[in-house]
C-alpha cells in the first residue's frame, strides 16, 4: 500500500478580506436579533374560526347553535336551574340559577356568536366546549367576571385559563353575583331587568313589582350599562348617586 506524508494545514492568519468582514458582521447581527427578540406573548382572547346563531339557551352555561349543536360555555359553571326535561321537570333552582340563564337569554338569545371550539372537543354530557365571543368580547369571562357562575377549572380553557381565573377573581372579591357576601369590597348594588324595555329598575320600587318573575334577573348596575341598558326615570331617585358611579 503506498504509504502519504502527514500533511499539516493551518489556518490563514491576518485580516479578513472586506467581503468575509461584511459576512460575518451580519451573520453576528442576525444572531443578535434572534436572540434578543421576545418571546410572543400569550394570546389574550380566543379567535373564533365558526360562527352560528343562538336560537335556544338551555342555562347560564349552555346554549344551542343553529343546527342543533348543544354549546357549553368553557370554564363557566353556572347554577342548576329546575327545567323541563324529557316531559319531566329536573333539578332545583339554586340561588342565581335562574338571574344567570336569562342574562344569559338577553346577551345571546338570536345573536350570532363566534365559537372556538375546545380541546377536549365534548363534555361528559356531550355538549360541545366552545369559547363564546360576541362584538369581540369573551363572553365565558364577562360571566364569571360578573358571578354569574363560577371558574370550573376544566383543561379545555387551555391558554385562556388565566383570563378566567381573573374573571372569577374580581367576582369574588367583590362579591358580585353566586359570590355574595364573600368579598372584601362592598358588593355591587343591584337593579332588576325585565321585560325588554331598555332600562334596569331599583328592585324596591313600585315599578319593578309589575314584571313578572319568571322574566326578570338581577344586573349589577355596572353591567346593565354595559348591556345598554338605562336607569328608570322613576326608580333614578332611588338609585342613589355613588350606586351609579360604582364597580
Amino acid at each position: 500500500m503506498k504509504s502519504f506524508s502527514r500533511v499539516s494545514f493551518r489556518p490563514r492568519s491576518g485580516p479578513l478580506g472586506p467581503a468575509a468582514a461584511g459576512a460575518l458582521r451580519l451573520a453576528l447581527c442576525v444572531f443578535a436579533a434572534a436572540s434578543c427578540r421576545p418571546a410572543s406573548p400569550p394570546p389574550t382572547d380566543p379567535v373564533p374560526s365558526v360562527f352560528a346563531r343562538v336560537i335556544l339557551v338551555v342555562d347560564g352555561e349552555t346554549v344551542v347553535v343553529e343546527g342543533g349543536e348543544r354549546v357549553k360555555l368553557i370554564g363557566v359553571d353556572s347554577p342548576g336551574i329546575r327545567r323541563l326535561a324529557d316531559g319531566e321537570y329536573r333539578g332545583e333552582d339554586e340561588p342565581w340559577g335562574r338571574d344567570s340563564f336569562r342574562h344569559l337569554s338577553r346577551l345571546l338569545l338570536h345573536r350570532k356568536v363566534g365559537l372556538q371550539y375546545g380541546d377536549p372537543a365534548r363534555d361528559a354530557e356531550g355538549r360541545r366546549l366552545a369559547f363564546v365571543v360576541l362584538d369581540g368580547e369573551l363572553i365565558n369571562a364577562r360571566l364569571l367576571e360578573e358571578g354569574y357562575g363560577r371558574y370550573d377549572g376544566g383543561s379545555a380553557a387551555g391558554a385562556f385559563g388565566a383570563t378566567l381565573a381573573r374573571a372569577e377573581s374580581s367576582a369574588r372579591e367583590r362579591g358580585r353575583g353566586v359570590w355574595e357576601g364573600t368579598g372584601r369590597f362592598t358588593p355591587p348594588r343591584y337593579g332588576l331587568v325585565g321585560p325588554p324595555d331598555g332600562k334596569f329598575h331599583d328592585p324596591k320600587a313600585a315599578c319593578a313589582a309589575l314584571f313578572p318573575s319568571e322574566d326578570s334577573f338581577r344586573v349589577s348596575v355596572r353591567e346593565a350599562r354595559r348591556m345598554g341598558l338605562k336607569p328608570c326615570p322613576i326608580c333614578l331617585k332611588r338609585l342613589a348617586l355613588e350606586d351609579l358611579a360604582a364597580d
